[in-house]
């Protein structure tokens, strides 16, 4: 249970990292722009292959893919359902929890260089209040069964 605290977290530390990087070394980040949106498409579209790679197929899958698709489209929250992903792999070995933490750490910090700039402490906190969000479906008793499919499918849209 402490490690998947530990491993929740670290996530966030991503977000706040690339930030730290952004107000270090401003005159790096501005030429690094497009390699960075370049790492952060990459990482999204790791992130939504390994949501895929753990959702049950069927037909309620392509359902929930397409739901996704649709809140994504809506809502456009990215950390909101970088949060949801990393609730859909809770239940599934440490070993994937610690990939998608990962990879969601990386994620963060290319994002943070550049989406993080007008009133910076605000938009940190925004983010890091939406990554928490999904972890109150811990205490509900519906089944998470989808979930992954439905992040799939929100994350896809997303740059």
């Amino acid at each position: 249970m402490f490690t998947q605290g530990i491993l929740i977290s670290i996530p966030i530390l991503g977000l706040i990292a690339g930030y730290v990087l952004q107000k270090v070394a401003p005159e790096e980040v501005k030429p690094g722009r497009p390699y960075f949106l370049i790492i952060q498409r990459i990482l999204m579209a790791i992130i939504v292959g390994l949501l895929l790679y753990i959702s049950p197929w069927s037909w309620k899958t392509i359902a929930a893919l397409f739901m996704g698709a649709v809140l994504g489209y809506v809502f456009r929250m990215r950390y909101l359902y970088l949060g949801l992903a990393i609730v859909s792999v809770l239940a599934m070995p440490q070993e994937l929890l610690l990939l998608a933490a990962a990879l969601v750490f990386l994620y963060g910090l290319p994002f943070g260089t550049h989406k993080i700039t007008k009133k910076p402490i605000f938009s940190m906190i925004t983010h890091i209040i939406l990554y928490g969000i999904p972890f109150l479906l811990l205490t509900t008793p519906f089944s998470l069964q989808y979930l992954p499919a439905v992040v799939a499918g929100a994350l896809f849209l997303r740059e």
